[in-house]
């Protein structure tokens, strides 16, 4: 029974020091653009541009049709990333073009939210923009 505890408390400590080794990050090219960090930044900027894309729906600043382009241009990165991440990283190649491909949809998303073609497309215009 006592042997059966210690095997026990043994394998605990050995998979709970293996968890801690993974957490670290260590791996070749750690910290210059393949680990876990650079990943994260990638997942959460596209949830910011997601956010700004339902927000700009919401205040009527975005048609729905204009959602909807935006929104399939948000599946394509998400594409590209699920297949650029499919080893576990990302290479600086990759990274440059989930980048790219990030900086065109914020782009996008500032050009439609500002186009004035949203639901108070009237009322919206600039003074000078509101009789032709």
């Amino acid at each position: 029974m006592n042997t059966a505890r210690t095997l026990l408390v043994a394998t605990a400590v050995v998979l709970v020091g293996a968890t801690a080794v993974n957490a670290q990050g260590y791996g070749p090219g750690y910290g210059y653009g393949y680990g876990p960090r650079h990943i994260d930044e990638v997942d959460a900027r596209q949830a910011r541009q997601s956010q700004r894309i339902e927000q700009g729906y919401r205040d009527g600043s975005l048609t729905p049709r204009e959602a909807a382009g935006l929104a399939e241009q948000q599946r394509q990165i998400a594409e590209y990333e699920r297949r650029a991440k499919a080893d576990g990283r990302l290479d600086p190649y990759e990274r440059a073009n989930l980048r790219n491909m990030q900086d065109n949809a914020g782009r996008s998303i500032a050009h439609e939210r500002t186009d004035f073609e949203g639901r108070n497309a009237a009322f919206d215009r600039p003074w000078w923009r509101r009789w032709w």
